[in-house]
Parts: C-alpha cells; structure tokens; sequence
C-alpha cells in the first residue's frame, strides 16, 4: 500500500510540475519573450495549487470515507480530459498590450485550470487517506509530502536535459496526457486499498490559533517570493526560458522534499547555521550585478536553498496532528500565492527597481527561530545598532567605491563595515530582530554604493523589464547610457556636435556601419527593438524606418529629448509598431524591407521565439529580392554563432559573423565590443561583406542543430559558454 500510495504522490506532483514549463514555453512566442512571463504563469500555477487544496480540504470535511471522496474526485479528473491535450487560444493575448496579464491568466485558465486543479488535489488526498487507513504509518502521513516533493523536483530536473531536447511541443503535450490518464485508475486503487474513514483528533487538541495560522502564512511566502526574485535575476541576464526557470524551482521544491522527509538532513542547526551565513553576503551582494554566472547563479541558488529549507523546516517543526492536515496545506499554500503575486503583481506597481528580492530575504531572516527582544532598552539596542551600521556604510560609499580600488581609504573603511556587520549578523543568529536589522544595514550599504556608480536619469519598470538611463561625465564628454538588467544597451553623446553619432553597438565603424556602407542603398528599413534609437541615424537620401517594439515604455523614452534624441533628430518621421516583432512582421506585405535589423534582446536574454526556423521563415517573406538580415547577438553567456550557422545552412542562405572589437580611441568615445551576422540569399545580396575579412562564414557545430518552435535546446549554448 505504501509504494502505491508513494508511485500514486510522485506521478501526480510529475504531472503537475511538468505542465507548468511546458504551457509558459508555449506561451513565450506571444508575449516577446519575456521573462515575466514565468512569472506570471507561477501565480496563476499557485493560485490554482491553492484552489485544489481548499477543494480537497473540503471534500475531506463534507464526505468521510476515501472511497467516497474519490468517486467526486474521480469525475473531476475525468473532466479535466475535456480540455486535453492542452490547446492555447492565443488570440486572446492582445498583438499590442503594455500589461498582458490579465489576458495570460485567462488563457491559462482555459487550457489547463481544470485539471491542474484536479492535479493540484492528489498530494493532500492520498495523505488523508493515509492518516484515515488502519495502518501504523498512519500517525505520519506527512512522508507523502516528500515523495510528491521529489515527484515535482524529478519534472524540473527531466524538463530541460530530457523532456526538452528530444520532445517537441505537441509531442509533449500528448505524453503529459497519457500521464494524466494513468493517473486516474492510480488514485482509484489508492483510495480502495487505505479503505479510509474519519481522521480522529487526538484527545484535547485545539484548532490552531490566528498567530500559528499567520507564521504558516509567512514562512510559505518568504521562499516563495524569493524563488521569483531568483528567477527573475537569472532570467533577465541570460534567458526566459525552462532551462532556468526550472533550476530555482526545483531547488524550492528539493527542500519540501528534504524537510519533510522521514528523516530530514541536514540538521536543523546546520541548515539555520548555513542561513545566518549566506543571507547577511548575498543582502549586499544583491545590488552588484556579476558578470560571472558561474559565481553569482550559485551563490543565489545556495542561499535559496539555505532559505527555503529553513522555512520549511520551520513549517514541519510546527506543524499540526493530521486530522488538521488539509487545513495546513491550505494554509501553506495561501502564503505561497501570496509570495508570487506580491513579485508578479504588485512589485511592478511599487517598486521601479526589482526590491521585492531583498525584501523578501529580510521576511526570511524576521521568520528565523531565536529570541525576541523582552523589555524596551533591548528592543532599542538590537534596533538601533542596525541603524548605526547602516549609517556609516551610506557614509563610506561615495562614487569611486564600485570600482573595488584597494587603495581608496574609503574602499578600505565600506568593507571593512560591511565585515563587521556580516559578523555582526552571524554571531546574532538566534536574535531575528538583530539578525534581519544588520542584513538590512548591508543591503542599505550595498544600495548606497550601487546609487553612486552613476546619476539615475531615469528609470521605467514595465512587463517586460526593468530599463535604466544614468548620466556619465568623463574626459570624452557627457554620456546618457541605457541598461536593463545588468546589460548595456546603447549611450548618447550629449553634447550637439555628437547628439546624432550612433555609438555603442552601432558605430559607423562598427558591423552595422559597415552594413550600411557596403550594401545597396536600403530605402526602407525594418528595425526590430529600438533601444536608444541610435541606429536610427545610420540615414540616407529618401531612406524609410518601420521600428517593431513590445514595450511601449521604450518608444516613450527613445523619443524624450531629456534622455535620448536620436529619434526626434534622425528618424522623426520612423514609424512604429507596437507588439511583439514577429507577430507584428507576418502582417507587413511580402517584400517590404530592404534590410532587417534583429535587436531585440532584454538585457542579455535571448528571445528564443526570434532565432527559429519558423521566424527565419517571416523574416525572409518580408524582405524583398536582394534583402539583408542583420542580427545582432552581442552575448556574455552563450555562444550564437554555431545556433546561427545551423540556421542559415537549414535555410540555405549565405551568411557572415563578425567579433567587432573598438580600439582605444573608439572605446573611450563609448563603442563596444558587439558581435553580428549578416544573411542573404546569395553571397552577391552582401555586397562589399561577402569578400571583406572582417566578415567571416561562422563556425557550425554538430551538437547544435536549428532550433524551431516546437524544439530548442538551450541547454547545449550554456554549457559551450561564451569563447
């Protein structure tokens, strides 16, 4: 009975975590790539998780017997058939929104509400019918939790190294069906075998209080905001796609399964030991952006782990007897809503900078077991010590503190305040109020010094990312520069002899100049994600301009005067239109473009949707005979080039790559290094670039085949790195 009931767990939470990267994969092509769009699928995959614990809490209460209750949840599988396999109405997301949310949490519902709900129930039902049965491990159904646990964690490890690589899309969804089919004897057999009845209360239990109910709340949503604060800094530097969205989660899952175990490890000392240790570093950490996935990813996926493990340990340690054990997932499950729709929700609303990450690492260091000041002089001590450090650490950091210069004396004097408060934190562990206090006065510090690097211009939160201009001041003039993320996206000469020089990636001595130069003259251009709108002033006699851009926030700064004018100096006439690019390019006429421009990637996030066969496909309808294709895939995690030589020999086209590196002169006037590619029908489409050495045919790997819609593999480009 325990291995039918463990199979019947793990399948279940398989089944559940499976369909989760599988639907927002699908989605991806609709909303640009976007890496909110994971999170925006996670809170409505929590907000339908909680939907099924409180039906099977219910169900659990209104019909005694395991028997009964699966002959109601047995119909409810059977009608999560009528919508499968899965199928998305993807007109329902409008082709130009500023916010698709509502829009995504609709099509969710449709495609895969009812029997994720359905799904979302096995877990808690197959525990109660445990904790009903005659058996001895009925004292402990909570083990179950670990195995469904695992189950999920098991999905999230097989989707991007397994699933991914060797399934395409509708092949996958037929697969998750038959899982689903199978599923519904199991969960028959389960309830027939426990021969459940009524979960006796033990003797003098009282229903868990408000104050209990609450810290169940909070230590759920702690982890839960922080897996969306994790995901969201990964993703928006390397890619919105399963491969890393699934790695947080499966951590985040990894440690339900441990702490819930029979015989968890490591020990809770170790495990709250590890916290104090990681928490106070990654709290200053946090406002440096690294350029160094191997270091900075596993620092936060190790203090996730320390994180959610320590939570969760919390919610087992307290947890109640099992006649109350719907009730806690339900409550377990409200906080984990609640955690992902305060990061998908309402942070964007709040905050134009991503705070919800930090915020929800002091809620984590709040929730830590310990001691809590007793009488007022403590309160005020373990209070203002915090605010004492957080002072001389804004004091110590000033404007060349970034730069980590050894000599400067008020490097020396930022870090070694930053030592004092990170011991300051660890040997306070088991005080939470000093604890959380002195990893706050180090986030405090880190701010400070990230806000002097340069002056913040101006800064614009929207779906689709986070978008920064500072202000510069150095020998070669005064500079607006353009970030999202961690990545560079363009830069302005301010002063009115350089307003209308194209600099950064696009200098005139750069691919994109030599494109310009050595090609026929282009008299209507496309250009797909605007930017700064520097390449806006690579013109021409008679020249035309159509910008494709999803996020109506970059069209508002690209034409304010105060932050950049290429576009009202260059191309004021340009037209735009709003959505996603490809979506937006099947509706232009055939032959449109003379030249095509690929530029849209959100900070250093490889919008997968536009590097396909299928997209190849668009590109090449839209442009006339003799048309170029120019991408720019400037990267500092993954290697393009083999990706874009696999496409190029499937469509048969000619193509050149070109590793473009500014000299000294041209990098003090803000030219960067950038690496581009250029495609045509023929060698003669190129022009000049078809001879010139500058240009090369790109290197082609065998492990790297052409990716198409309904089959990518990320996972090869990460573990080739960047050359």
């Amino acid at each position: 009975m325990i291995v039918l009931l463990t199979l019947t767990s793990f399948l279940g939470a398989f089944l559940l975590f499976a369909i989760q990267p599988l639907i927002a994969k699908l989605l991806l092509p609709h909303l640009g790539g976007a890496p909110a769009v994971w999170n925006t699928s996670m809170v409505f995959f929590q907000a339908a998780l909680l939907a099924g614990y409180a039906y099977a809490h219910r169900l659990a209460q209104a019909v005694g017997d395991g028997r009964r209750q699966y002959l109601v949840h047995g119909a409810l599988l059977l009608a999560g058939l009528t919508v499968l396999p899965p199928i998305l109405h993807t007109d329902w997301i409008p082709a130009a929104s500023a916010n698709p949310i509502l829009p995504v949490l609709a099509l969710l519902a449709a495609a895969v509400g009812l029997p994720f709900l359905a799904l979302s129930a096995t877990a808690p039902l197959v525990q109660r019918w445990l904790a009903g049965s005659p058996q001895g491990e009925a004292e402990n159904p909570y083990f179950l939790y670990a195995a469904s646990n695992l189950g999920s964690f098991s999905a999230l490890l097989a989707y991007p190294f397994l699933i991914e690589p060797w399934l395409d899309l509708p092949t996958q969804a037929v697969a998750w069906t038959a899982g689903y089919v199978l599923l519904i004897p199991l969960m028959g057999a389960a309830a027939l075998v426990t021969r459940a009845g009524p979960v006796p209360a033990p003797p003098a239990t009282q229903p868990p209080g408000p104050l209990p109910r609450l810290r169940w709340v909070l230590l759920a949503l702690a982890p839960s905001s922080q897996l969306l604060g994790v995901t969201t800094h990964i993703t928006t530097d390397i890619a919105a796609v399963p491969l890393l969205w699934v790695v947080p989660l499966a951590v985040y899952l990894l440690t339900f399964a441990i702490a819930f175990a029979r015989r968890p490890f490591p020990p809770r000392e170790a495990v709250l030991r590890l916290e104090a240790l990681l928490v106070p570093l990654l709290g200053m950490q946090i406002f440096w952006s690294s350029s160094q996935p191997a270091v900075s990813i596993p620092f936060h996926l190790a203090t996730l782990f320390a994180v959610a493990l320590a939570c969760h340990g919390e919610l087992v340690r307290l947890r109640p007897a099992p006649a109350r054990l719907t009730e806690f997932y339900l409550w377990i499950s409200f906080g984990g809503v609640l955690g992902g729709a305060f990061n998908a929700l309402a942070a964007p609303l709040l905050f134009s900078s991503p705070l919800e990450y930090p915020l929800a690492l002091l809620l984590a260091a709040f929730l830590r077991p310990g001691v809590w000041p007793r009488d007022v002089r403590s309160w005020a001590f373990q209070g203002g010590l915090p605010v004492v450090l957080a002072a001389l650490l804004a004091l110590a950091a000033d404007d060349d503190l970034p730069g980590l210069r050894f000599s400067d004396p008020s490097t020396l004097a930022f870090l070694a305040l930053a030592l004092a408060a990170a011991v300051a934190a660890y040997a306070n562990a088991g005080r939470p109020l000093l604890f959380a206090g002195c990893t706050a006065a180090l986030m405090a510090g880190g701010w400070t010094a990230q806000s002097g690097q340069d002056e913040v211009v101006a800064r614009v939160r929207s779906f689709f990312g986070i978008h920064r201009v500072t202000r510069t001041d150095g020998a070669a003039g005064t500079f607006h520069v353009l970030a999202n993320g961690s990545t560079f996206h363009g830069a302005q000469d301010r002063s009115p002899a350089g307003q209308s020089e194209p600099l950064a990636y696009y200098g005139r001595s750069g691919p994109l100049g030599q494109a310009f130069d050595a090609l026929a003259p282009a008299r209507h251009v496309a250009l797909v994600g605007l930017g700064t709108g520097s390449s806006l002033c690579h013109r021409a006699e008679g020249r035309r301009w159509t910008i494709y851009e999803i996020d109506p926030t970059v069209v508002d700064m690209a034409r304010d005067a105060r932050l950049f004018s290429f576009f009202g100096q260059c191309a004021p006439d340009a037209a735009v239109v709003p959505g996603d690019a490809r979506r937006r390019l099947a509706e232009s006429a055939p032959g449109a473009f003379d030249l095509l421009i690929l530029d849209a990637f959100s900070s250093d996030a490889i919008p997968v949707h536009l590097l396909t066969r299928e997209a190849m496909a668009v590109y090449w309808r839209t442009l006339a005979e003799g048309g170029v294709l120019a991408f720019h895939l400037s990267n500092r995690y993954l290697d393009l080039e083999p990706l874009i030589a696999a496409l190029a020999a499937d469509a048969g086209l000619s193509v050149r790559w070109q590793e473009y590196n500014p000299d000294r002169e041209e990098s003090a006037r803000r030219h960067t290094p950038s690496n581009w590619a250029v495609l045509a029908r023929r060698d003669a489409d190129l022009g000049r670039m078809a001879a010139d050495p500058r240009w090369r045919l790109p290197v082609a790997d065998p492990a790297v085949e052409a990716w198409t819609d309904t089959r990518s593999d990320l996972a090869t480009l990460l573990i080739r790195g960047r050359k």
